[in-house]
């Protein structure tokens, strides 16, 4: 049978057309569905004096109901500069958010930058890239969120204003 053929063939057109319909249904659910619950990755932080913190530990810290915000960031990163003054707003504003700052780069480069923009005491750093390999941060900002039993609740690429009031929201505010 010849494919001039076979789209003649009564029904067929319907079928294709369903079947086109039920492939773009599946490809929107994949993309709207929640991903699994992942587990912080538990890591070895650096803050700018040199101290070693360990992820986990700092969670603990973070009071009960309370969650951990970690924003991956860098010196070169412009949106960053933004994003960070927020951040520290809404941890001011919260008794209930824990707010770290990772940079790429190392200590010496990284807290003029956190001390202008006075996030010197949420600052590490990362300027082997480890820590954001574990995360998959390819790019700056990067904000995860994570709650008391070391679950990531929320990732976020970008600044955006979205992403600001997706955060405020985890935090509880």
């Amino acid at each position: 049978m010849s494919s001039k053929e076979t789209n003649n063939r009564p029904g067929a057109s319907r079928r294709a057309a369903l079947f086109a319909a039920g492939i773009a249904l599946l490809a929107l659910v994949a993309t709207t569905l929640p991903a699994p619950a992942q587990e912080a990755p538990n890591v070895p932080l650096y803050d700018l004096s040199g101290a070693r913190h360990i992820l986990h530990s700092l969670v603990d810290e973070v009071p009960r109901g309370g969650v951990l915000v970690i924003n991956f960031t860098s010196i070169t990163c412009k949106p960053c500069k933004k994003e960070i003054p927020e951040l520290l707003a809404m941890a001011g504003n919260s008794e209930k958010m824990k707010l770290l700052f990772i940079y790429a780069e190392a200590s010496r480069d990284a807290a003029p930058h956190a001390r202008e923009l006075g996030a010197d005491e949420h600052a590490y750093v990362d300027p082997l890239g480890a820590i954001q390999s574990k995360y998959g941060v390819k790019s700056y900002p990067v904000t995860v969120v994570i709650d008391k039993k070391y679950t990531i609740i929320g990732r976020f690429e970008g600044y955006t204003p979205a992403n600001m009031e997706a955060i405020r929201k985890l935090v509880g505010r």
